[in-house]
């Protein structure tokens, strides 16, 4: 963690690291970031992921439980594997260097958000 945060410093990138953010915070948080990081050991669906990609946010996320769901790796984010954190540092890294990248695979997460999580699609398919 001390490398990650020295890391942020030298390249002055605005980061910041959360433990649990209420609900009516989330929106401006995904708003404000550039990449979002979600590294659980257990999770179930991950509907934190779902706002991140609805704010069109690459993704950086553990390989558990039901994250695969809404990361690609490679097409809007990233997968690593639990407690990898030369992986996870490696994909930060490579989106940080890679603005165009980034930005790219943000766009395919607001995409990928519109098309699966729209309630509007979600209710269509179940009627």
């Amino acid at each position: 963690m001390q490398r990650v945060m020295e890391y942020v410093e030298e390249k002055k990138v605005n980061a910041k690291f959360t433990s649990f953010v209420p609900y009516e915070d989330l929106k401006a948080l995904y708003l404000a970031c550039d990449i979002f990081v979600l590294l659980s050991l257990e999770e179930g669906f991950g509907v934190v992921l779902t706002g991140a990609l609805a704010s069109g946010k690459p993704l950086i996320g553990s390989s558990v439980g039901g994250i695969f769901m809404q990361i690609r790796s490679g097409w809007n984010g990233f997968l690593v594997e639990p407690a990898n954190e030369k992986q996870l540092a490696d994909k930060i890294k490579y989106l940080m260097d890679n603005e165009k990248e980034r930005v790219n695979m943000g766009r395919r997460s607001r995409t990928f958000a519109k098309e699966w999580f729209d309630w509007r699609k979600i209710a269509g398919r179940y009627s």
